[in-house]
C-alpha cells in the first residue's frame, strides 16, 4: 500500500476491518501498515487508520507500531493529523502497559 494513496474512501473500508475484522485479518492489515506509521500519522486520513490499528490489534503488534514513531514524538505532538496517534498512544500506555515504547 502506497501511503500516499490513501484516500477517504479506503481509509474508511481499512477502519472498518479493523473494527469489524477478524483478528487474523487485523494483524494483516497492521503488517501492510509497518514500515509506513509516521508517513501515515502525517496524513489527516492516514493517522485514523494508525488510531484504529492502535486501538484493535493485539500488543505485539501495538508496540512494532508505536516504535515507529521513537524519536519523532515531539513532531507529532506538533503535527495536526499525528497528535491524535499520540492520544491514542497515551491512552494505551495508561491501560496496557506500553510506557516507554515510541517516546
Amino acid at each position: 500500500m502506497s501511503p500516499d494513496a490513501l484516500a477517504p474512501p479506503l481509509a474508511d473500508v481499512i477502519q472498518k476491518f479493523f473494527e469489524q475484522g477478524s483478528q487474523v485479518q487485523k494483524t494483516a492489515l497492521a503488517k501492510i501498515l509497518e514500515g509506513h506509521v509516521l508517513q501515515l500519522s502525517l496524513q489527516m486520513y492516514g493517522c485514523r487508520v494508525v488510531q484504529k490499528a492502535l486501538e484493535y490489534v493485539l500488543v505485539d503488534q501495538q508496540i512494532r507500531l508505536v516504535r515507529e514513531l521513537d524519536g519523532q514524538v515531539i513532531r507529532c505532538a506538533r503535527d495536526a493529523q499525528s497528535n491524535h496517534v499520540i492520544q491514542v498512544r497515551l491512552d494505551l500506555a495508561r491501560t496496557r502497559h506500553l510506557d516507554g515504547v515510541g517516546r
